[in-house]
């Protein structure tokens, strides 16, 4: 069964490199952008759609170098922290990532247990 919603965007970036696109119809089905399409001349209110005309869609971002747990500070606290705590920060600093757009995270040099205790129980990101 097919679930559909439209969204109505404002302006589109590909990622293609081809220039910004403006006033886009996204057709998304069952979670999946199934089709993009200029409005034009077209009003959009005719379709059932979620109005972001005001805003700008891009494709998800890529965070390639992020310590998801160590800072500039607090340092010797952060390398005897046990690895609950290092947990939680972990994903806190993940939900806010996603929640700004960025998909994808590498984690540049943190903490030894991050990547290996991630490795061993992906749920925990």
């Amino acid at each position: 069964m097919k679930n559909s919603t439209f969204i109505f965007v404002g302006r589109l970036v590909d990622g293609t490199g081809s220039p910004v696109q403006k006033d886009v119809l996204v057709q998304v089905e069952n979670g999946l952008i199934v089709s993009l399409k200029r409005v034009g001349n077209e009003d959009p209110r005719r379709f059932d759609l979620v109005n972001l005309s005001h805003t700008t869609l891009l494709p998800p971002l890529v965070d390639t170098h992020a310590n998801l747990f160590m800072s500039g500070n607090n340092r010797q606290h952060q390398l005897k922290a046990p690895f609950e705590v290092i947990n939680k920060v972990v994903r806190w600093h993940l939900c806010q990532h996603l929640a700004h757009g960025v998909l994808a995270v590498r984690d540049g040099g943190d903490h030894p247990p991050i990547p290996s205790e991630t490795k061993k129980n992906p749920s925990i990101a």
